[in-house]
Parts: C-alpha cells; sequence; structure tokens
C-alpha cells in the first residue's frame, strides 16, 4: 500500500488558492491550478487501476462507482442549492442557463455545454454562472470513464506483454493526446475536451508507475524550486483589486496582461513541474506548510462552493470585488468549505438503499431542471419581459437575435431598398432593429457574419450599408465593389452593465424602473475612435439612450427591459431603438429617388 503522501495535499492546497484567486480576478494564470490537479489524479489513479487490471482484480462498475461516491452526493447538494437561490434571484434567461448546467453537471457533461454554448472559458459571463466550474468534474468523470474501458481492451486484445503492455498504452495514450494539444486547434476547444486533456493524467500516471517501480525521487530543495516555479506560473501578470473589471467591450481592445504568450506554453509548463513535484524526497519545508496541506484536504468543497458563493455574490449583491468584499468572501467560503468537507464529503453510498435515494434525488434535479429548461427559466411573471407563468415562451430572446441568420441571403427585390448588414451579433441586434422600424417593408435587408468576397454581389447591390466597427476595419475591396451612391455607416458597440440580476434584486423598490447605469469608459473610447473613422456616418446605441444625467437607461418608458444580458436586446430594446434612430433621414433619399 503507497504511503500517504502529505506533500500532495500542499499542492492541492496551493492550486485551490491559485483557481479561487483566478475566479476573483486576481492571477490571470490561476486558472492553470486545475492542471495541477488533472497530473495528481493521474498520479493516484492510474498506477492502482493497471495493478488491479494485471492481477485480474478488477470490477469496471465496482471501480467507477466507488470514484463517484466521492462526487455525487456534492455534486447534487450544490446544484441543489444553485436551484433554490437562482428561483428566487435570476430572471428566465439566466435561470434556464443554470438549468442547463444544472442538468449537464448532474450527468458530468459540464464541459461540453460549457464549449457548446460559451465556448469561451475567459468569457465575463462565466463570473455569474455558479456551475461553470464543474467543468473540471466532467473531465475527471470522463476520464474515470474511458481510461479504465481502453485499458481492459488492450487487455483482453493482447495476451502476452503482462503489464508492460498497459503501461506503453497509457505512453501512447499520452503521447496522442499531448500531439493533439499542440496542434493549431481552438484553444477553447483543448480547454474543454478530454481528448486534450489525457496527456495531463497520463504524464501524473507514467509519474506514479516509475516512482513505484524505481524509487526515485528528487531532492527537498529542487522540489522546492520547482514549487517555487508552479507559484511563479500561477501569479504571472497579477491584478490589484481596482484593476478587476472585466467587462467585455465587443470590438474593444481588452488588455488581457498576458502579453504574446502562448497559452499553450504556461499549461505545459504547470503539468511538468507538477509532475516533478511528485517526486519529492521528505524534507523539512514539506513539514512546515501544515495550513496548506489542511487547504489540500477540503480541496474538493473549497473548488465547488467557491465559485457558487462568488457568482451569487456579483450575481445580486455586488458588482465590484473589493478588498472588503474580497475578506467576506474568503471567510464565508472558509465556513461553508469546512462544513461541506465535514458534512457532505464523509456521506458515504454504501447500501442498496443509500444508492436508491441518491438515485432518486438524482432524478429529481435532472427532471426539475429539464422542466425549467423547457420553461425558458420562467417562476413567476416577468412583465418587463413580456412573460407571464401562463405563456413562459412569449419572448425567445436568443431566438430573436439569431433570427437574423435567415437574411444571410442575395437580394432578391428590385423595387425595395437594398441594405446589408454585416457584423457579429451586436450587428444582429442593429438589423432586428431596421425590422421593427420597417413595418412598411421598404427595406429587403440581408445579412453577413464577415465580409466574405463570395458574396461580392451584395456589396455590389446593395443600397446601404452597415457595419459592425471602425470603417479603418472594412477591406478595402469593398470599397471597389460598391456601387456609385451607396451609403456606408458605422454600428457602436454597446455594453448595459456586467449582469441584469443586481437590478432585479430591486424589482420590490419604488425606482425600479428608472435604474441606470454609467456608460463604461472602455465602451465610450471605442464609439468615441469608431465614430471619427465614419466621418459622422455613425449610429451610437449608448447616445442614443443617453439620460440628461450622463447615464444610460436600462428601461423603456413602458418600462420594459432594453438589453437581458447587457449585451444583447430584448425585442422591446428593438423598438425602443427603432423610435429612437432618426431611419427615416437616413433612408430619405433613397425613397425619393425611388418615387
Amino acid at each position: 500500500m503507497r504511503e500517504y503522501r502529505h506533500d500532495l495535499d500542499i499542492l492541492k492546497g496551493i492550486s485551490i488558492i491559485a483557481v479561487v484567486l483566478y475566479h476573483i480576478g486576481i492571477l490571470p494564470y490561476g486558472y492553470l491550478g486545475v492542471d495541477t490537479f488533472l497530473v495528481i489524479n493521474g498520479f493516484l489513479i492510474i498506477p492502482g487501476l493497471i495493478k488491479a487490471i494485471e492481477e485480474e482484480n478488477f470490477s469496471f462498475i465496482g471501480w467507477f462507482l466507488r470514484r463517484m461516491k466521492r462526487f455525487v452526493p456534492i455534486v447534487l447538494i450544490a446544484s441543489i442549492v444553485c436551484l433554490a437561490i437562482g428561483f428566487f434571484v435570476m430572471i428566465p434567461d439566466d435561470y434556464e442557463n443554470l438549468s442547463q448546467s444544472v442538468f449537464a453537471s448532474s450527468i458530468f457533461c459540464q464541459n461540453i455545454l460549457s464549449a457548446i454554448t460559451t465556448g469561451n472559458y475567459w468569457d465575463s459571463v462565466n463570473e455569474y454562472k455558479p456551475l461553470m466550474h464543474f467543468w473540471y468534474l466532467g473531465i475527471v468523470v470522463q476520464f474515470y470513464f474511458i481510461i479504465p474501458i481502453i485499458l481492459l481492451i488492450i487487455n483482453k486484445i493482447y495476451r502476452i506483454g503482462g503489464g508492460k503492455k498497459l503501461r506503453i498504452t497509457v505512453l501512447l495514450l499520452g503521447g496522442l493526446s499531448l500531439l493533439l494539444y499542440v496542434c493549431p486547434f481552438s484553444f477553447n476547444s483543448k480547454f474543454y475536451y478530454l481528448p486534450f486533456r489525457i496527456w495531463e493524467f497520463c504524464l501524473g500516471g507514467l509519474v506514479g508507475l516509475y516512482v513505484v517501480a524505481k524509487d526515485v525521487k528528487v531532492a527537498s530543495r529542487y522540489s522546492v524550486l520547482c514549487l517555487v516555479l508552479l507559484v511563479i506560473c500561477f501569479c504571472l501578470f497579477p491584478k490589484y483589486f481596482s484593476e478587476i473589471d472585466t467587462t467585455v467591450i465587443i470590438g474593444a481592445q481588452e488588455v488581457s496582461g498576458t502579453g504574446n504568450i502562448p497559452r499553450e506554453l504556461p499549461v505545459i509548463a504547470t503539468v511538468l513541474l507538477s509532475s516533478v513535484l511528485m517526486l519529492r524526497k521528505e524534507g523539512s519545508f514539506w513539514n512546515k506548510c501544515g495550513w496548506l496541506a489542511v487547504l489540500g484536504k477540503m480541496s474538493l468543497s473549497i473548488f465547488v462552493w467557491h465559485q457558487v458563493l462568488l457568482a451569487f455574490f456579483r450575481y445580486s449583491l455586488v458588482d465590484r470585488i473589493t478588498a472588503g468584499v474580497f475578506l467576506v468572501f474568503v471567510g464565508l467560503l472558509l465556513l461553508l468549505s469546512y462544513a461541506s468537507y465535514r458534512l457532505i464529503e464523509p456521506l458515504k453510498i454504501n447500501t442498496k438503499a443509500g444508492w436508491v435515494m441518491a438515485t432518486l434525488i438524482w432524478a429529481g434535479v435532472l427532471c426539475y431542471s429539464f422542466a425549467i429548461y423547457r420553461r425558458a427559466g420562467v417562476v413567476r411573471d416577468v412583465p418587463e419581459l413580456g412573460i407571464t407563468m401562463d405563456n413562459p415562451l412569449a419572448n425567445k430572446n436568443t431566438e430573436y437575435i439569431d433570427r437574423i441568420y435567415a437574411y444571410d441571403k442575395p437580394f432578391a427585390s428590385a423595387n425595395q431598398i437594398k441594405v446589408l448588414v454585416v457584423g457579429n451579433s451586436f450587428a444582429r441586434d442593429f438589423a432586428s432593429v431596421l425590422l421593427e422600424w420597417d413595418v412598411e417593408h421598404r427595406l429587403e435587408l440581408s445579412y453577413m457574419f464577415s465580409f466574405d468576397k463570395a458574396k461580392g454581389d451584395r456589396l455590389s447591390e446593395c443600397d446601404y450599408l452597415f457595419v459592425l466597427g471602425s470603417k479603418e476595419h472594412v477591406p478595402s475591396y469593398v470599397w471597389s465593389l460598391l456601387k456609385k451612391g451607396c451609403k456606408s455607416y458605422g454600428i457602436s458597440t454597446k455594453s448595459y452593465g456586467k449582469n441584469f440580476g443586481r437590478i432585479y434584486a430591486c424589482r420590490h423598490q419604488p425606482d425600479y424602473y428608472e435604474s441606470s447605469i454609467p456608460i463604461h469608459p472602455l465602451c465610450a473610447q471605442t464609439n468615441d475612435e469608431w465614430r471619427k473613422s465614419w466621418g459622422g456616418n455613425f449610429l451610437d446605441f449608448m447616445e442614443a439612450s443617453k439620460l440628461p444625467n450622463g447615464n444610460i437607461r436600462l428601461f423603456t418608458d413602458d418600462h420594459k427591459i432594453i438589453s437581458f444580458d447587457c449585451r444583447h436586446l430584448t425585442m422591446y430594446g428593438c423598438k425602443f431603438y427603432a423610435k429612437t434612430f432618426d431611419f427615416e433621414q437616413i433612408f430619405a433619399s433613397s425613397r425619393n429617388q425611388r418615387n
């Protein structure tokens, strides 16, 4: 039986601190702590797994269920807590997203959901998702499920070779995964999908196999050096509390503080350093960090609850993490995590009745979250979104925005004014505004996500071109294709804060519908630069919704929400801007020419 490694608790303690500080916004590279956890997982799991298969003393179902016993109780309880809190504080779109996450997390597929929805771990909307960090548990459980199956198949196919063939299999799997990782795939795919992560588990496992077989150890002074280098990886480009503001301004040049370092490089360095630390010798240093070891023992509970607590903090209570908020958060997190470590983690599912109870709770969570998703997150009347309990699907905001994809087609009419809109979802917002204004169907709309020479006929036929962004970023060939007399306009970026949750939390206050926020400085700066490039032909969402006090409004005059996610417009927001922008003047010349 392998000796208990107290140093691994210290390493887990350091890593969980890095992860928590990353999600707060202090350590931009703190997310690398998760890579250390993956190496530790491989180190602890793979050697024992191979030994059991070699000795033909392995039951896949029994082995997998033992692994799941540790995760299932805490995941279910965290999911239930999030659903309960979200019921009272979240607007429908956010509660719908939470129900998706609960469902995916309950079947340990949050990593897949994140990859196909947000698709970007660094998107600031993740700050407000209580279970977005469960992608890690998805990766781990999927590895637990797949790796023994592969090893069992190899062991059955190749009767000779003993344990050597299984070790070679782990080596080949790790090598193929690492090859995939260094290939030019999207880093977000590399982040979320298991095939790009297997090499981290395998490297930890190979180190574990080597340690057991050869009893190789690294001197304490070298392991301390590796630990220092690992901490440096976590602490690259730290931020002060005053710098924590990750509101995404579409089109703006975001400064992340990461320089030109490829994202793969710190990950590889972290994995290598973590692997070397598995080979440490006993030393006085490792005996002086008892408090880190305690955090390491509690690391699962800290990991599960830190983002739950932080997301609801941000959603309903504060929109900025200050030093004071940080101290309150840390205190609550330690109390909650300790209670979870002592009361939830020890829960055992060893009896048939226990498994039946866990299965019923699991099924209930799945059914409830699925039902909430089918109702689009609606659990009460929300008049500011035009939603009632009797008609929960009255307004599907995402579908409303994405309907513009249907206009990605050539012009066909000879009598209507031809309007081409180019850009991302913000441009689709603008196209929706145009459609709300054009009740007489005077316009023929065409949409393109980005400029495409293959669709040059639309450029040569359009009477009006509306582009999200600076005029300087429009490809030069576009201007040569536009016909004489075509008018071009720029579309502004927009931001209505970081999240609507804190506003919604005040829905019972008498001044709720007068809520407004200052224009984000980066948003204002970006729009000013774009306006100059267009020489006045510029449609600015922020200026159009500015109040006399200089803030931007969040509600229309009839008390409807302008933006449901602080980026994109509701149908009511589109109707508001359709009345605010002077489209009559913009399209007057073309209408006169046709008359």
